[in-house]
């Protein structure tokens, strides 16, 4: 008959053998794990190794390309290109703006303050941007903002500092994106305190003269001024 101590020591014996086993099972687990997350790491390495070569060679590729256009470009001689090209004149302002030209000099002349007419002014030619105030990135997308828009008329006074601004609003300034660069436009003046006078085709000259009046402070008696014409009123031309 099997003693007790010979059962014991083969269940102690088994039991060993379990936990030894059990023991491995989770070493191996542990070892699978870490060659797991070292594996992931180096296809990391290796994927932005590659996503650095690939960024490095369409760097080069633009580089190259931009040298090649600006080669291009250096071997046409300004020169050259001005005597092979038909330059001609052209005008200044359109048939309405000509004729509100002519409105608001006419209206300004009976101003009590000397105050000049500019047509076509670039906005960054009068207004600038403050550098105190905004972010740099701020400041530098209004400048941009400011120097690519332009005035139909500007109203200066003798020293040529800015106190209105007149737009000829005719169908032009209703096409495309117009009319979100009227809104910055807009937008630029009311930061910077100054008026905007619009002007609509069908104004006559009276009514011009009068939106004058309101934003340059001056009063005028009840008027008899005729329209621009004595047919009916001719739309003006939007640029």
């Amino acid at each position: 008959m099997i003693s007790s101590s010979l059962i014991l020591f083969i269940f102690g014996a088994f039991a060993g053998l379990v936990f030894m086993t059990f023991a491995v099972i989770d070493i191996m687990a542990k070892v699978k794990a870490r060659r797991s997350k070292a594996e992931i790491r180096r296809q990391r390495r290796h994927h932005q190794a590659e996503l650095t070569r690939e960024r490095q060679a369409h760097a080069a590729e633009i580089a190259a390309l931009r040298e090649q256009l600006r080669d291009q470009h250096d071997a046409v001689k300004p020169f050259d290109a001005i005597a092979a090209s038909r330059i001609e004149r052209m005008r200044l302002m359109n048939r309405g703006e000509y004729r509100l030209y002519r409105v608001l000099m006419k209206a300004v002349a009976d101003l009590p303050t000397q105050t000049l007419v500019w047509p076509q002014i670039p906005m960054g030619e009068v207004l600038r941007i403050v550098p105190s105030c905004g972010t740099e990135a701020q400041r530098r997308r209004a400048s941009q903002e400011l120097q690519c828009k332009r005035f139909d008329f500007a109203l200066t006074d003798p020293m040529g500092h800015l106190v209105a601004a007149v737009e000829l609003q005719g169908q032009g300034h209703y096409q495309g994106t117009a009319a979100w660069r009227d809104q910055i436009k807009q937008a630029l003046l009311k930061q910077a305190g100054i008026p905007l006078i619009e002007v609509f085709p069908e104004d006559t000259d009276a009514q011009i003269a009068r939106k004058l009046d309101a934003v340059l402070g001056r009063s005028r008696p009840a008027i008899t001024a005729r329209p621009v014409r004595s047919a009916p009123v001719k739309p003006l031309a939007a640029t």
